[in-house]
Formats: C-alpha cells, structure tokens, sequence
C-alpha cells in the first residue's frame, strides 16, 4: 500500500512512505497503520489554508518501497487500486507549554489553579482573530503547568510569520479581612504581567513552546512588641514604636538571608509582606541593644520556621522586651530621690504606662541596688 497527497489547486501528488500489508483476512477489513517517521509532512511545506486530499490505494507488491516514478514504463497506475481519498485544509497549528511557580530564591513551588487566557491576535497586533479555537483559558494544574495549543484556520494566518499571542493570568486566595490576589511577574521575572495580557509570538508548528511565570504574591506576617511586666488591664502591656523587625531565613548549609525588615507602628504593631513559598525561621528584633523574647501565643514558639502560605493567616509574631538597666546607689544617708524622666520611645497610645519605678523615698545604704527598665 502506498499513501499520498495530492493538492486541490495543482493537482500534484506529493507520496509519503509506503507500508506493507498482506490480506489475511476478507475483504473490507480496516487496515491502521499507524505513523510513520516520514509521516512529519511538517517537511512537505504544505501551505496553511490550502486544500489538499489525503490519499491511500493498494499497489503491485514489487512495487513496495520504490520510487513512484522509477519506472515510466510501468508506472503504479497502472498496477494500483483506485486510491481512496479524503479532503483536508491545512490548519495553522502550534503550542505553548508554561508553567507558574514562585520564585527560585522563594523555593519555585507551582502555583496551582491559576486562570489562563489566551488570544491568538493579528499579525500586526491590533486586533483578536475571530476564529474557532483562537482564544481559551485553562487552569494551571498541580505541577503548575499549563498546555496552549492551536489547531486552527483563519485566512490571515500563513507558514512564516510570527504571529501575537495575548496571555492574561489571574488568581485569587480566600483570606481576612480581605481576599489575595495573586501578583504575576512575565518576561523572566523582570516586569509584571500586563494586566491586558502578556505578549509571545509563535509561528506556525512551533511547538511546546516555553512561557515561565513568576508569582510574586506576598502575604502579611502581622505581630506586635510589647514591653515585660507592664500588664495592665485591657492590655498586654506598653509597646514599643519605631523598633526594626527582620524575618530571616536560613540557609541549609549555614548563613542568613533577609526576607523584609519593617519598623513597628506607634501602636506597637508591624506588618511585614512576604512573598508566599519563603521560609521564615526567626525573627530579629533591633531597638537600641534590647534583649527580645517570643510571647507565649507566637506560632514561631517551639517551631523550626514556617512557610508562607497564600491561603493562610500569620498573626501573634508578638515579641517581649525583657531589657533591664541596673542602678547601684551608695552611701548613709536619708533621702528622696525623684529620677529624672529616662529617654524612652515606648507608646501609651492615651493609656497610663509607667515604668516601674518613677518616684523613690528611701533610706540609703551601701551597696543598695534596683532595676529599672530602660527606654
């Protein structure tokens, strides 16, 4: 059997590979079989949009394997079946294969679930293609990957020209008080994805063509710093503002890098934006020289690091100063002793917050010794 094309418009026959099969069964038995390497009729040129029919016939055994025209004397006319034939316009096709991660410094995990749509455009970029299969969206899957493929025809597309491609990505995670929506970075990870859609060209049987997205969501990690043993009721205690909180992370084989540092509010507070997949292993606290320690609800407390999630919730990273300043005093003496105002940034946000010790009546003696808490 041989197998060929022939075209509509020039009435030409252009043969691909022959294959062998011998009738053991009757007759009008379906025949598969099946591709061949020269089958890849990308190597035939064939001209997108142009019309061409399909053919098969059974041909002379001693004619397997040679050349169609090999001998004009006895061409396959003339030892052939009557070929049987289907009509085919040729499709502009083509493919892009992409996937969606964080970044490789935030540990490239896939991004699933993310709503990619594409738009195949015109040639010059100003206008879609209003054809069947020109335009689609897919979700990413749970590798992140996503698959854009065109099998299509349209009178403007043609075999050498790159033609736009307009590809938007959206996704959005439940979160309080309000929903996360994703930030995309294209063009390696330099730019963010247009919000009107990213731009890559691929030209006719280009395939699995590479598209890699970058998420750069981030995702607060909230907490507040409070000062030790200033309770009162309704608080927690006096805060401290101004103080320079740094999320680290650690690197497997020793050292430390810094994720964000943010400065705490007059409430005591901070917010520090994270880009979702880091690994946060401490946090480093830098006010003055002060000693810092983990409140008792901190989700840190007894916890190797933790990962930063677009669909969870970081609170109560709360940290206390437990900084204290000694004062020796000597001498015999009897006195009262009013101690000056210390410099200090705590915030009492219109509460009653002291430090322990404001006014002292006292009898002195050697040696006598007290803490205060230094600001």
């Amino acid at each position: 059997m041989d197998e060929f094309l022939r075209d509509f418009a020039e009435n030409a026959e252009s043969f691909t590979s022959d294959f062998f099969f011998s009738a053991g069964e009757e007759c009008y038995t379906t025949i598969d079989p099946s591709n061949q390497a020269s089958d890849d009729l990308s190597v035939f040129n064939l001209e997108v949009g142009k019309a061409y029919s399909y053919c098969v016939r059974a041909i002379k055994q001693g004619h397997y394997m040679d050349s169609p025209y090999a001998d004009s004397g006895e061409r396959r006319l003339l030892t052939s079946s009557e070929a049987a034939c289907e009509a085919h316009t040729i499709h502009w096709e083509a493919s892009i294969h992409g996937q969606v991660t964080t970044e490789i410094d935030a540990g490239s995990i896939p991004i699933e679930d993310v709503l990619v749509s594409w738009q195949l455009m015109s040639k010059d970029g100003t206008k879609p293609l209003d054809c069947m299969g020109c335009s689609n969206s897919t979700l990413t899957n749970d590798g992140g990957t996503f698959n854009i493929k065109f099998n299509v025809n349209d009178p403007s597309l043609d075999n050498d020209s790159d033609f736009p491609v307009k590809v938007t990505f959206s996704k959005t995670s439940p979160a309080s008080p309000e929903d996360i929506k994703h930030n995309m970075l294209c063009n390696f990870g330099m730019n963010p994805c247009p919000l009107d859609g990213y731009i890559t060209y691929l030209s006719h049987l280009q395939f699995k063509a590479p598209l890699q997205v970058y998420d750069d969501t981030v995702v607060p990690v909230r907490g507040k710093i409070f000062i030790a043993d200033t309770a009162y009721p309704g608080s927690e205690g006096c805060v401290i503002d101004g103080a320079e909180i740094c999320l680290m992370h650690n690197f497997t084989f020793g050292g430390q890098k810094t994720l964000v540092c943010v400065d705490t509010e007059r409430d005591g507070s901070y917010i520090a934006p994270v880009a979702i997949g880091a690994t946060v292993h401490s946090i480093v606290i830098l006010y003055n020289g002060h000693i810092f320690k983990m409140s008792d609800k901190n989700p840190l407390m007894g916890e190797e690091f933790v990962t930063i999630l677009a669909d969870e919730q970081f609170i109560n990273y709360d940290y206390k100063d437990i900084t204290k300043a000694e004062l020796t005093i000597e001498g015999e003496l009897t006195c009262f002793v009013v101690l000056p105002f210390l410099p200090h940034r705590f915030s009492t946000l219109g509460k009653k917050c002291h430090s322990k010790v404001t006014y002292l009546h006292f009898f002195c003696s050697v040696g006598f010794s007290f803490y205060l808490m230094n600001y």
